[in-house]
C-alpha cells in the first residue's frame, strides 16, 4: 500500500486525515480493478480493516461504507 512507502503506515496516514476531514468525508476504495501488486480486493479490505482498528466503530463504519452510500444512495438497493 502506498501508505507504507517511505516508512509510513496506514495509521499515521489516517491519524492525519481524520481530524482534518472527519470520517464522513473519507471513503474507502478498493481501486477496482486492483493491480496485482496490491493483492486481491479481499486482501485489501482485510488490511484496511486492520489499519482502521484504532478508530471508533462509528468512524470505521463511515469510512468503510456509509460515506460511499451518502454519495451513491442507489448503491444501497
Amino acid at each position: 500500500m502506498a501508505a507504507h512507502e517511505d516508512g509510513g503506515t496506514p495509521r499515521h496516514h489516517y491519524e492525519k486525515l481524520l481530524p482534518v476531514f472527519g470520517a464522513k468525508r473519507i471513503m474507502w476504495s478498493s481501486n477496482y480493478p486492483t493491480h496485482p501488486r496490491f493483492g486481491s480486493i479481499e486482501e485489501r479490505l482485510r488490511i484496511s480493516k486492520e489499519a482502521l482498528a484504532f478508530m471508533s466503530e462509528g468512524d470505521q463504519a463511515w469510512i468503510l461504507g456509509k460515506t460511499a452510500l451518502s454519495f451513491y444512495p442507489a448503491a444501497a438497493n
